[in-house]
């Protein structure tokens, strides 16, 4: 594992830093309008989880052992962009029934996790990377949230 040039760098913290973003957003959006941790709010701990596994310990993970991610960065955000347009038109034209609506979200989820595992690590990925690229995966902190929220 050699150093990180720009590009490298950019693209090995690119997921980590979306990851860490989301919750930072979503949590300051949420206490923006009154919102607790507590009770029916325990959903809001995929946050947390994002902002600091999926975020920060996966930076300190990337740059202390400088491990190379890059690599998987563009099959990982076409998987991320097919997820969000997924659901983007799911919640637009499902949104009267709930069930039906967390049954889409939870198919497509998994079937997003198990093409990220199955497809975009190969046998060429060592134990760094996988750990790296699984931590900062958001696929699994949105349907963390997902399920919790409708759920609850």
């Amino acid at each position: 594992m050699s150093d990180f040039t720009k590009k490298q760098l950019a693209g090995s913290l690119c997921c980590p830093v979306l990851c860490f973003l989301w919750g930072l957003i979503r949590s300051l959006y949420d206490l923006s309008w009154g919102a607790e941790f507590s009770g029916k709010g325990i959903f809001r701990m995929s946050y947390l989880a994002a902002v600091l596994v999926g975020g920060i310990i996966s930076a300190v993970l990337t740059l202390g052992f400088k491990i190379h991610t890059e690599y998987y960065l563009d099959k990982r955000l076409i998987v991320i962009a097919v997820v969000i347009v997924f659901h983007g038109i799911v919640s637009r034209f499902m949104f009267s029934n709930t069930v039906i609506l967390l049954v889409m979200y939870m198919a497509v989820s998994a079937a997003a996790l198990v093409v990220e595992f199955v497809k975009i690590h190969d046998v060429n990925t060592d134990r760094g990377e996988r750990t790296v690229l699984i931590l900062s995966d958001p696929i699994i902190y949105w349907t963390a949230y997902w399920l919790v929220l409708y759920i609850a």
